[in-house]
């Protein structure tokens, strides 16, 4: 049996009193539906949260941004939870073994954005995450984190559209892929992998952010193009 505790503490806090009543009741719902299983990850249309909420989807649409900060991620078609306001309570003997078959049920690309992410704090032996007590450490860092990944993307979006002459406006497309690549190349790297992008020859055809940043072609197959671009004659001294 699973019993979900919400914090008493989103009431008081300041980004949840912003909020306006539709927005509000879509959080609460979020964090607390019955359709959430035994881990913080799982799958609801848009137009069922609108309809449970009383609201459209544009609403809900317009309001998933406003959601990270209350520990709810939503990717690849799956809400996730993090601690920050909730947190469960099981009782039964097979939670544990059938947490983890939960866990291993789940796409590649959610466990990996929960793996890169650290957006669930806490975790079930190895590989398999789980909700337990408040971490506030853990949740201090996630959000430095989230700040740093976001001033990043930024600074690439500009040299970007100065390396291609182009106008790209948003980062969403490419945030993802560019948080995991972060964490293997650094800021001067990336920066000095733009530069080089003009080479010409290597390009089939002129390259987006989303695709210069995107971990496996469309056929499947893994793919490091920042390395590539490193490794162009003459990308050292550009």
């Amino acid at each position: 049996m699973e019993t979900r505790i919400l914090g008493t503490g989103i009431w008081t806090d300041p980004k949840f009193r912003e909020l306006d009543d539709k927005e509000a009741r879509i959080t609460l719902f979020l964090l607390s539906n019955d359709r959430i299983p035994t881990l913080p990850c799982y799958q609801i249309g848009l137009d069922e949260v609108a309809f449970y909420c009383g609201t459209t989807v544009q609403k809900v649409t317009e309001t998933i941004p406003k959601l990270t900060y209350f520990g709810i991620y939503y990717k690849f078609g799956y809400f996730i939870l993090s601690d920050k306001f909730t947190r469960a309570r099981y009782t039964g003997g097979k939670t544990e073994e059938s947490r983890k078959r939960l866990w291993e049920s789940y796409p590649e690309q959610i466990r990996e954005f929960v793996d890169i992410e650290g957006c669930i704090d806490q975790r079930l032996g190895n590989d398999c995450p789980t909700v337990g007590s408040i971490n506030h450490k853990s949740k201090t860092i996630n959000q430095k984190s989230e700040i740093k990944n976001t001033e990043l993307a930024e600074k690439v979006l500009k040299w970007f559209n100065k390396a291609m002459d182009t106008n790209f406006k948003s980062y969403y497309g490419f945030k993802d892929n560019l948080d995991f690549w972060s964490k293997v190349y650094s800021e001067e790297d990336i920066k000095k992998a733009l530069l080089v992008l003009r080479s010409g020859a290597w390009w089939a055809k002129d390259p987006t952010p989303t695709l210069l940043f995107r971990r496996k072609s469309p056929k499947g197959e893994p793919v490091d193009y920042i390395g590539e671009l490193l490794n162009l004659k003459g990308g050292e001294n550009t």
